[in-house]
């Protein structure tokens, strides 16, 4: 129909573009998509997972996208800003050549007698669980800036289907429901922490919208007390806050695996009490705090911040060093000193054997590890016998000795 658009229709339709383009705008109907599910061959239709979900949306946002998109693939063309190996969305390439490449590996392989290993991905759902602000973040990398990256981001939120089943249709399903978006959570304050540890600095510090708290920790805390010290931080200054809503940001998946499985384990680190009892405290005072996962030194700016002030931190903190690393700690000076003390054992026949006290590394079954130990020290039922049963001294045949 488009393609039959009269020259002042083309040219109108081309000005409704431009507009959308430059004041920024993405009409709402664009955001809605009807979905038609398709059997897969031989599949049972009782499983909804079996169906192959089509998705039908405007027909001239449709045409917009393809637009953008060759644009868009000019530049990283151009660029070669895509991996060389990538085959899929590319003109004048498809899976053959991946396909291609392989088989080229592997008779490589055996003309030159090597080993050649290949793995294999298959991500379910690639599409569905795609990082929205990831996608941006890449464009940005790339020196793409002005409306195209603001037009992908209209485009990705606020996003809603249903589901056609003949002439029946369903009620709007939101994708941000299942999966949460950025979007989702513009109105919430984000607060950003991290706690740092080098050779004799240990520290953490929160970073605010407009405020930034650093504190440094008694050398011998790990940098897990100083993370979950951060978080408990940055809870302490929400209960002083009008506002309800936060979200803390943290590098340090440990934490919120501690904070989610905590009554699992017997041996609990009392920074992960106190952090848990403000969150219930501060949510029966109808507080909305989130705590949310980012990854590291990728240049996401509240991250960074919060990297920087915790390794510039300078003012001590009050809060005391916990039983478990001073545990730690206490152990390793032991172990320091114990090895001190061996390496002044040079006369012992067991420590040209074994210099380091570290543990030797176990293997698989009680048997190889025992025969192993044997093979190492020395000490063999061919060497060793007689003392381990109380026999004489065996003598050599030849020379009696």
């Amino acid at each position: 129909m488009i393609k039959h658009l009269t020259t002042e229709s083309q040219d109108a339709l081309l000005n409704f573009y431009n507009r959308i383009w430059q004041e920024q705008y993405f009409p709402t109907q664009w955001q809605q998509a009807i979905i038609i599910p398709l059997l897969k061959p031989g599949k049972d239709p009782k499983n909804p997972s079996n169906y192959r979900p089509i998705a039908l949306t405007c027909c001239l946002c449709k045409l917009l996208e393809r637009m953008i998109n060759r644009r868009l693939m000019y530049y990283l063309e151009a660029n070669k800003s895509l991996h060389p190996s990538q085959s899929g969305f590319r003109k004048g390439r498809s899976t053959i050549d991946n396909l291609l490449a392989l088989e080229t590996d592997v008779r490589l392989a055996f003309l030159q007698r090597k080993h050649l290993v290949a793995i294999f991905f298959d991500i379910g759902k690639a599409y569905d669980r795609t990082w929205k602000y990831g996608i941006l973040k890449d464009l940005h990398d790339l020196g793409l800036r002005g409306n195209l990256p603001i037009f992908i981001k209209n485009f990705l939120k606020l996003r809603k289907f249903r589901v056609k089943v003949e002439s029946e249709f369903s009620d709007f399903f939101y994708p941000r429901r299942r999966c949460s978006s950025r979007q989702e959570y513009d109105d919430f304050i984000a607060i950003y922490t991290d706690g740092s540890k080098s050779a004799d600095h240990v520290s953490f510090a929160v970073v605010f919208p407009n405020t930034t708290f650093s504190f440094k920790l008694h050398s011998s805390c790990s940098v897990f007390t100083a993370e979950i010290a951060a978080v408990l931080l940055a809870l302490e200054k929400i209960s002083d806050c009008l506002e309800r809503k936060f979200i803390i940001y943290t590098d340090s998946l440990s934490v919120l695996e501690s904070l989610k499985s905590f009554y699992m384990h017997s041996h609990h680190h009392p920074l992960v009490l106190n952090v848990l009892h403000l969150l219930n405290k501060l949510a029966s005072r109808d507080f909305n705090i989130l705590l949310c996962w980012v990854p590291s030194h990728v240049g996401i700016v509240g991250n960074e911040k919060a990297d920087m002030a915790a390794k510039l931190a300078t003012a001590p903190t009050n809060s005391s060093t916990p039983l478990t690393d001073f545990k730690k700690c206490t152990k390793l000076l032991f172990y320091t000193k114990w090895q001190r003390e061996w390496d002044t054992e040079t006369d012992n026949k067991l420590h040209s054997v074994k210099p380091h006290l570290q543990p030797w590394p176990s293997l698989t079954t009680r048997k190889a590890d025992t025969l192993l130990t044997r093979l190492r020290v020395g000490h063999t039922r061919y060497t060793h016998r007689h003392l381990l049963f109380g026999e004489q001294t065996p003598m050599c045949s030849q020379c009696n000795c």
